[in-house]
């Protein structure tokens, strides 16, 4: 609703019905002369969908400073709620990752199960479309693939082996020590 659209009208207008309890009660305790904090709440945009807002609510007084309405400032706070629930999943998806990433370097040979199931959590919560498992082989600085998701045959076969290059996590793997 624009602003001329809503001036003079009562705030029921914007308010979903099942909060319309809580803002009068947000309402009696400005008229009893209580000061508001903005908090956070949702309106009915004029379109219908809810849009997610930080409230500040205040009474309008007139020269003799009698309370004659309310009002009401709401700003769309919808791009920060969805950066919190991008930086949320972010957060869930490293703490996975840092636990799959300890528990694979810290894990025993002959544990593979629980590998497979650490990789397979970790590509659900990341959204990965493949994911590959190797295991120390017998040769020096090589490893094997013991288990992959989302590889054709032909993939995979070129994947059989891989050399751990000297890298810090293929040493790291091959001592079984972070």
């Amino acid at each position: 609703f624009t602003a001329g659209q809503m001036v003079g009208q009562p705030l029921d207008t914007i308010v979903p019905p099942e909060r319309r309890a809580e803002d009068a009660e947000l309402l009696q305790r400005l008229r009893q002369g209580r000061k508001l904090t903005p908090f956070e709440g949702e309106l009915r945009h004029s379109n219908g969908f809810r849009v997610p807002v930080l409230n500040s609510l205040a009474l309008v007084h007139d020269a003799s400073g009698r309370a004659v309405g309310s009002s009401l400032i709401a700003r769309d706070v919808s791009e920060r709620k969805r950066a919190e629930r991008a930086l949320h999943k972010r957060l869930r998806q490293l703490d996975v990752l840092s636990q799959a990433g300890q528990a694979l370097i810290l894990a025993q040979p002959g544990a593979p199960p629980v590998q497979h199931e650490l990789f397979d959590r970790v590509r659900l919560v990341v959204g990965a479309e493949i994911y590959l498992a190797f295991e120390a082989a017998g040769e020096p600085n090589k490893f094997q693939l013991t288990a992959s998701h989302g590889l054709s045959e032909r993939a995979r076969a070129a994947l059989n082996v891989a050399r751990t290059g000297g890298s810090l996590c293929g040493m790291a793997a091959l001592r079984r020590t972070p």
